[in-house]
């Protein structure tokens, strides 16, 4: 018979001390008492955060979720402007906020929310929109994880360079770095 001990080394070996799991919810998860029995049962993997813990961005639940576990949670990919980042914080909902680039509006946004953020000693994570999001994580000072999915990479001339460990390399090319491919905008 194998334990759960055992088998948490077994997978935590398998991927090395290195690697940080994260664990995204994506808000399908009804109850923040539902949420918080199923962080209970992950905790022990040393997951390095639980995002999205409940359904519908509810900050109260989101607060009573953060406040019962011990993985960090993050969270803000649908909080529509700074104003509501804010309201994360007050409530200590999130130990990360993740703003997403075009949710907030834009980088005015985004920006304020990342300040917001760092006055709380809060960590950024961006969320999705890696070319324009990397820019703005380049420039904030609490800046954490840049979110990398590839699902507009086809856009950009240029692709999204990452070094050995990963992590995403600034262009020093002008403006945003990255220049739309013409290409995919024909007819």
């Amino acid at each position: 018979m194998v334990s759960l001990a055992d088998e948490r080394n077994t997978r935590r070996s398998g991927k090395g001390p290195d690697v940080i799991l994260l664990v995204d919810a994506a808000q399908l998860i009804a109850s923040p008492e539902a949420s918080i029995k199923l962080a209970r049962r992950i905790e022990e993997f040393e997951i390095g955060w639980y995002e999205e813990p409940v359904m519908g961005s509810n900050p109260h639940s989101e607060a009573k979720v953060a406040a019962a576990i011990n993985i960090p949670v993050a969270t803000g990919e649908y909080t529509y402007n700074h104003q509501g980042i804010f309201e994360l914080l007050q409530l200590k909902a999130a130990d990360i906020l993740m703003p997403d680039l075009q949710r907030m509006g834009g980088p005015t946004e985004f920006l304020k929310a990342a300040a917001i953020c760092e006055a709380f000693d809060i960590p950024v994570s961006s969320h999705v929109f890696p070319q324009m999001s990397l820019a703005l994580m380049a420039c904030v000072p609490n800046a954490s994880y840049h979110e990398y999915i590839n699902w507009f990479d086809a856009l950009y001339q240029e692709p999204l360079v990452r070094d050995e460990r990963g992590a995403s390399i600034v262009p020093n090319r002008p403006g945003w770095g990255f220049a739309i491919d013409p290409s995919v905008l024909a007819d």
